[in-house]
């Protein structure tokens, strides 16, 4: 069994994610489809060609619920126009999303967000390449940081032909590489899957590795934090950060799942900075971005000499290093993290 292992960048991942018609071989027979209404022709033809299709593994109704989408969103008379007919569903240039819109893309990708588990499809088209079998835990922890939208902003992506730049690609990558070398590391055994990416990273000059919650390194990390290194009324993961020559802690990291029932858009910065890890007790609260484009909030906790820094999104991560180190660890870790 192999953890994973990302082989041919970029161009492999788009190769396999220009799913559906691009890869697959016809139509189908709508006098044989008993659950698409016989006379729509271009509806069955559409579902037989997204059930054919190898990368992407949709059931007959999530297949018969996006051919609907399709066809109701862009309309008959445009997919005629790109050339997208029952009798050639893949279109003349076997991509019947060739020529579309970004606007346009956006509506397709909506349809297939709102039909299918695109987190799963997504995950399932970038493991189909490996040769072995995965961990299924690197599984688990793929989809669920994949869900609550990067994987449909991925597959945004990739329809819409864009480079490895774009900020979901960038946050993709930084996914399965978390994820393979989470699945690696002993000190993360037990913690849930969806936190490796944030809890792996490998910091050029520094050490990071998860700590027990009760030995003598979460005592050092409360003193470093001022007294406190939870996050109220959630369950979080504690990470140390050391000078690799000398041993020296210099932050400390705070990961933790958002309940599945909470938004994360319903948590304010206020909430923040009243629940996790210590009060910004009067300080500025200042929100900007980071250098790899992550948006974050943060304050000088000035009586420990202290930067924190907050990602607020579907996970909420806690950096908090002092403030002669700040740029140096925090540039290097957003740098190497997806956004939260």
């Amino acid at each position: 069994m192999t953890r994973w292992k990302r082989a041919g960048g970029w161009s492999a991942f788009v190769a396999t994610l220009l799913f559906a018609s691009a890869c697959s071989s016809g139509a189908a027979d709508p006098a044989t489809d008993a659950s698409v209404d016989p006379d729509d022709v271009l509806i069955a033809s559409l579902k037989g060609q997204l059930l054919s299709d190898a990368a992407f593994r949709v059931g007959g109704g999530e297949a018969e619920c996006v051919a609907t989408g399709m066809v109701e969103v862009l309309g008959r008379a445009r997919l005629a126009e790109m050339g997208v007919t029952a009798d050639d569903p893949n279109g003349p240039n076997d991509d019947p999303y060739a020529g579309l819109a970004s606007d346009e893309l956006g509506d397709v990708v909506v349809v297939w967000d709102a039909c299918t588990d695109v987190a799963g499809l997504v995950t399932h088209a970038l493991l189909s390449t490996s040769p072995e079998e995965v961990d299924p835990l690197v599984v688990e922890c793929i989809e669920a940081s994949l869900g609550a939208g990067l994987g449909a902003r991925f597959l945004f992506a990739a329809l819409n032909d864009v480079d490895s730049e774009d900020p979901s690609v960038a946050d993709v990558l930084r996914v399965v590489d978390g994820c393979s070398a989470g699945a690696l590391r002993q000190d993360l055994l037990g913690v849930a899957p969806g936190l490796w990416p944030w809890l792996s990273v490998d910091l050029p000059g520094f050490a990071m590795g998860a700590i027990d919650s009760t030995g003598s390194d979460a005592a050092d990390l409360r003193d470093f934090l001022g007294g406190a290194s939870a996050v109220d009324g959630l369950e979080a993961v504690a990470a140390r950060v050391t000078d690799a020559e000398t041993g020296e802690l210099i932050a400390a990291l705070i990961v933790a799942s958002i309940e599945p029932q909470q938004s994360a858009e319903d948590i304010t910065v206020d909430d923040y900075v009243a629940g996790l890890v210590t009060s910004a007790a009067g300080a500025e609260v200042f929100e900007f971005s980071l250098p790899s484009g992550v948006d974050v909030v943060g304050w000088e906790a000035q009586a420990e000499d202290l930067v924190f820094l907050i990602w607020p999104g579907e996970r909420i991560v806690v950096f908090a290093t002092g403030s002669l180190a700040a740029v140096d660890v925090l540039s290097l870790y957003s740098e190497l993290v997806p956004a939260a």
